[in-house]
């Protein structure tokens, strides 16, 4: 998948549309619920992993910033890219620090994801989590 920004949504022309927005959807939802038993079959059955929201939001960040560790595991395991970023150029280490997520963000260093990477105001991982007082975050950030 590309690391150009989505497109931005256009209304549905049809029926078909309609149903696949809503699958689309969907899948959001179990990535940011954690459910990760029914995310599996579906990425199996060809479901892009970097697939985004209209906002560039990927499953991985979703999961990341909910703090569902398997999901995220399963989620690199199936090549989720740990450093693709959003329409703000956040990425999903960025969430994960945001928002104290200390094991999550063990799990995006050991993927590969590079806490040096700044988003679109020039702020790194750490600098979120200094901004939110994520206390696990930035101890786990500054080694």
């Amino acid at each position: 998948m590309s690391d150009q920004k989505p497109g931005q949504p256009q209304q549905p022309e049809n029926q078909q549309d309609e149903d696949a927005i809503a699958f689309a959807r969907g899948i959001f939802e179990l990535a940011r619920n954690g459910g990760t038993t029914m995310l599996h079959p579906l990425l199996e059955a060809g479901v892009p992993v970097d697939i985004r929201t209209s906002e560039g939001d990927s499953l991985l960040m979703l999961a990341s910033c909910n703090g569902h560790r398997e999901a995220v595991r399963m989620l690199l395991e199936k090549g989720a890219s740990p450093d693709l970023a959003n329409n703000q150029q956040e990425t999903p280490l960025m969430m994960a620090a945001r928002h104290n997520r200390g094991d999550i963000i063990d799990q995006l260093l050991e993927a590969g994801a590079d806490p040096e990477v700044s988003d679109a105001d020039g702020n790194t991982a750490l600098s979120h989590a200094k901004t939110m007082g994520a206390e696990d975050a930035i101890t786990k950030l500054s080694q």
